[in-house]
């Protein structure tokens, strides 16, 4: 695709534009914004603003995703929640397995235990939005970013909080 997409420094997580397969993620290409559009793991054309104007992303996506009777009033809903995400700054890379690793796990119920993973429990503020947060947050409640990984404490592998079951060694999890 573009030469730019390889300066592209994501600020949202992609987001599914509704009633298509296809997926739209807000960024910066140097000191312009920029949007993408992405089917599976192609990036399938970007497009550069001045500003985050949810009005221009939309038009390039209708532009851009060539469906019949795809619904604007979905899109810009999806926008919105892009440009939301992207005025809260640029993503953070995840944290390194082995830096996880290395800390404490602290079990939580049943077969569940949780890895400190991006914020330190001395630190008290989410390390994306820098806002107050208390030490055994999972997610920091202003801009959604995660802060701890859910374990299972038989396999060690990573899972998701309402899983009753893990989804890798069949261990029963806390209800």
């Amino acid at each position: 695709m573009a030469e730019n997409s390889e300066n592209f420094v994501p600020y949202s997580s992609p987001m599914g534009i509704p009633g298509s397969s296809y997926m739209a993620q807000v960024g910066k290409v140097g000191d312009l914004w920029a949007l993408r559009l992405v089917k599976g793991r192609e990036v399938l054309e970007m497009g550069t603003f001045d500003e985050l104007n949810g009005n221009k992303m939309i038009a390039f996506i209708i532009q851009n995703v060539a469906i019949p009777m795809i619904n604007p009033y979905q899109i810009s809903q999806s926008v919105k929640a892009l440009i939301r995400q992207a005025e809260r700054g640029p993503l953070t890379a995840p944290a390194q397995p082995a830096a996880a690793a290395s800390m404490e796990n602290v079990e939580e119920e049943g077969a569940i235990a949780a890895a400190p993973s991006v914020a330190s429990a001395s630190d008290n503020a989410c390390p994306r939005c820098r806002r107050p947060i208390q030490a055994n947050f999972f997610f920091c409640p202003y801009c959604s970013q995660k802060l701890r990984e859910f374990l299972c404490v038989a396999c060690k592998k990573e899972i998701r909080l309402d899983y009753k079951m893990c989804p890798y060694c069949g261990s029963v999890l806390g209800s």
